[in-house]
């Protein structure tokens, strides 16, 4: 049976769960692609291949993408390796895509945290790779499996979200990006021309939002890229950002907003410890930090304790209201007030 292998890795004997796999894949046919099933596989110890095609492989570059021929059979001789008397004896090697002897960027280097790169002299073990350098060789630094958990966990968090508020009835929407001029103030926009016309890049998507809502959709939310020409001498500036934005139409009280709020955080903290433990400590390997803790129900206060608390604090805290005299009953009760503090 004739066997195309596509992928990174090299061809190697099958554990008892792939092993499985590909058999019931290739059984009563001649040729079979199976390069997704070649991308189940992990490497392992247990796993070898023929001492032949070892030595022609064991030099080649990390990078290099190979397309295999070969044949699924029963080997001649027991595996020790495994369980499952499974292997493919490779007849064919072609080298589909050549890395650079030297990669711009070492994977592994860029795996490293910090205190990781260093031995008890202070003296480097590891070459450190800079931020400049990771961003400009970006699809090898994205191989690193703290990179690659920031972006799985990215997307749950997305997800938990889109699923919290679709369960609340809100209505997903899409806001355009690229608009006739200027609708929202507080920030510079990217200004281009759109076909002989003056057109902008959205700065967010606030006026939209209110537009659905006045047009009878109670509750809405929106998951986008927006843009603001903000000058910046650093690498890390938001020029560009990925905004997750809710819009909802209040029956009673501000406090539902305050509800939704609480409840939404809560609700995504709680999945990501549970559904992302895995991607939590791939990034924790490189990127230290503490455990998120949070209180189910956020803690709230009224106006009228805020100013005690900072009073018993040692800090007087003199508030004068400009417009409408504030009612006592927001004091105990609120903790924020209409009226405006000067």
């Amino acid at each position: 049976m004739v066997m195309w292998i596509c992928g990174r890795h090299s061809p190697r004997l099958l554990t008892v769960e792939e092993g499985g796999k590909w058999r019931k894949a290739v059984d009563g046919r001649t040729v079979v692609a199976v390069s997704s099933l070649g991308q189940d596989m992990k490497d392992s110890e247990e796993n070898k291949v023929g001492s032949n095609f070892k030595k022609k492989s064991e030099k080649s570059e990390s990078g290099i993408f190979r397309s295999c021929v070969g044949y699924c059979q029963d080997p001649k001789s027991a595996i020790k390796g495994t369980t499952q008397q499974v292997e493919i004896y490779v007849r064919k090697v072609f080298c589909i895509s050549k890395a650079l002897t030297q990669l711009l960027l070492d994977v592994d280097a860029a795996s490293q945290k910090e205190e990781d790169e260093q031995d008890a002299s202070g003296e480097r073990r590891t070459p450190h790779v800079s931020l400049d350098t990771r961003l400009n060789n970006r699809v090898l630094d994205l191989r690193t499996p703290a990179n690659q958990a920031i972006f799985r966990v990215r997307s749950h968090i997305e997800n938990f979200f889109r699923q919290y508020l679709l369960a609340l009835e809100f209505d997903s929407i899409h806001t355009p990006k690229l608009l006739a001029r200027k609708i929202n103030g507080g920030a510079s926009v990217f200004c281009l021309d759109y076909i002989g016309k003056d057109a902008s890049l959205a700065q967010s998507a606030q006026l939209h939002k209110q537009m659905a809502i006045s047009s009878g959709f109670t509750k809405v939310f929106d998951i986008g890229t927006y843009f603001r020409s903000e000058r910046s001498s650093t690498n890390r500036h938001l020029t560009e950002f990925v905004t997750l934005n809710v819009e909802m139409e209040l029956k009673y009280h501000y406090n539902e907003v305050m509800d939704l709020v609480d409840g939404l955080f809560a609700d995504i903290f709680m999945q990501v410890n549970q559904s992302c433990a895995n991607q939590l400590d791939a990034i924790a390997k490189q990127y230290p930090f503490e455990p998120l803790k949070f209180l189910p129900n956020t803690l709230r206060i009224s106006f009228e304790r805020g100013v005690q608390m900072h009073e018993e604090s040692g800090e007087k805290i003199e508030v004068h209201f400009v417009g409408s005299k504030l009612r006592e009953t927001d004091m105990k009760n609120d903790i924020t007030v209409e009226p405006r503090r000067v």
